[in-house]
């Protein structure tokens, strides 16, 4: 009879967590919503503004844009909720979003397109921060790996739902009604927020403005600069010298200042190493959500809904991992599941980068959730290991600094691939001309064969930069 009663009161202290966890996870879920649903609605953005094959890598900036948005904020966030309330703050990001996406639907140039979606994702990639921050602070650190676990698997399932979205919505309407559709979404999410969500907020919290700006300041010449590198020009010497000096200042300032914005005692080695395995990680999974539906829609010739299908056994497998790898690590070290989640994430994308114009399921559906599943093992411990060391007072910053390392390598990756996708493509069928392309099946045929093997080529990429990740995961506490 105790133990029943037990039981139940146990199972009743989790209703209030779940309480706290839908309004942030709802929020978390529209975000990455809008990270991927540009992937299948790629192809009709370039076709209504005009945007040449040739500058594919210039439209590849609105997905770079949207990084870069998310980065800019995730360092100071958590610093931001602890100061104005962790209500206030999901409220007012909410808002910023809302005119953030009624800004990408009005969008009529490329230029405004990616302001716009900058200026979207600097609300966005405040969400998965502050949700951590929130569960930090609400719920037993007993129960913090699970809570990331179902962050993380709201994020993938926003991921998920994207692609699909996209692809419905332009089968019937305008790619605008995408971003449009977004404003009722703030409106039903922001009344939930106020109602579950408390305006925790620490009285005298001690925010190094100057901090703030300069590491913004470094997060956007760095990545400016690393989606620069591949086609090195005057750009990339300016964004060097830019980023040289941002980072100067702000080691500068983290060394001098009485309240640094990353507290000094957070470079200890489980934190540097965690870092270091998150920037390959988000390079390996950017890889896998971009090439995925582009290799449906190109190659394959499939509608935007089915490509949409495609990506989802990959993000699928991703919900599932996250949610298993933090149950997983309760019972092994975050660095066994690590290395298991790293192995399986390259096994899976050795398969993908195998594939020919003849693959189908069932191994199309196996290939991408092994690959997803790998993906996912990592997300839970990872950042547990980055934030295990923050003590209570500095979760939100050890949160949004592990986040952002991600979508700096996810920066990386995407700029990467587009740059050296088009030369390599280039390479391949230098030897054809358009009019010969048109009158000659042959040649069309040959065509799609070389796009297909730069692409499996981008999963050999992946599968070695997975393998690449677990030298630093050797270096974590075994315990």
């Amino acid at each position: 009879m105790i133990t029943k009663l037990l039981s139940i009161k146990k199972i009743s202290s989790t209703i209030p967590t779940l309480y706290t966890l839908i309004p942030v996870c709802l929020a978390v879920f529209i975000a990455a919503d809008d990270q991927t649903v540009i992937a299948t609605i790629f192809p009709p953005i370039m076709e209504d503004l005009q945007i040449n094959i040739s500058d594919i890598d210039k439209a590849a900036w609105t997905i770079t844009g949207y990084l870069l948005g998310y980065i800019c904020m995730m360092p100071v966030v958590g610093k931001l909720s602890d100061a104005f309330g962790h209500k206030r703050l999901l409220i007012a990001i909410l808002i910023v979003f809302a005119i953030g996406s009624l800004l990408v639907g009005l969008s009529k140039n490329l230029e405004f397109l990616v302001a716009s979606r900058i200026f979207q994702a600097i609300a966005a990639g405040s969400t998965i921060p502050l949700a951590i921050t929130i569960a930090n602070t609400s719920l037993p650190k007993n129960r913090h790996l699970v809570a990331y676990g179902i962050i993380a698997a709201c994020a993938e399932i926003g991921g998920i739902v994207g692609p699909l979205w996209g692809g419905i919505i332009t089968n019937y309407l305008d790619w605008r009604w995408v971003f449009w559709l977004n404003i009722p979404l703030v409106l039903i999410i922001i009344p939930i927020v106020h109602k579950n969500i408390k305006n925790n907020y620490k009285k005298n919290e001690n925010i190094d403005y100057s901090g703030a700006i300069l590491i913004t300041l470094s997060l956007i010449f760095l990545t400016l600069l690393i989606s620069s590198l591949p086609n090195f020009n005057l750009t990339t010497l300016l964004c060097s010298i830019f980023t040289v000096l941002s980072v100067s200042g702000f080691i500068f300032r983290q060394i001098t200042a009485k309240y640094p914005i990353i507290p000094r005692f957070l470079f200890a080695k489980e934190f540097i190493v965690s870092h270091m395995i998150q920037f390959l990680v988000g390079i390996a999974l950017i890889i896998g959500m971009v090439t995925v539906p582009l290799m449906a829609n190109t190659v394959f010739d499939l509608s935007p809904i089915h490509s949409g299908f495609w990506l989802l056994r990959l993000t699928l497998g991703v919900a599932i991992g996250a949610i298993a790898g933090s149950i997983l690590a309760k019972l092994f070290s975050n660095r066994t599941i690590i290395i298991v989640g790293l192995v399986l994430s390259s096994t899976g994308y050795w398969f993908l980068s195998n594939w020919n114009q003849d693959i189908s399921d069932p191994l199309l559906t196996i290939h991408l959730f092994i690959t997803g599943t790998g993906l996912g093992f990592l997300i839970g411990p990872i950042i547990q290991s980055a934030t295990n060391n923050a003590g209570n007072e500095n979760q939100g910053v050890a949160a949004s600094l592990i986040n952002t390392t991600k979508f700096l390598g996810m920066a990386l990756g995407i700029s990467s691939i587009s740059v050296w996708g088009a030369y390599r493509f280039q390479q391949l069928n230098e030897s054809f001309t358009l009019s010969f392309l048109t009158t000659d099946s042959t040649a069309f045929n040959q065509v799609v064969t070389n796009g297909m093997t730069v692409l499996t080529e981008f999963f050999l990429i992946a599968m070695a930069v997975c393998l690449a990740a677990i030298i630093p995961a050797l270096l974590l506490d075994r315990n």
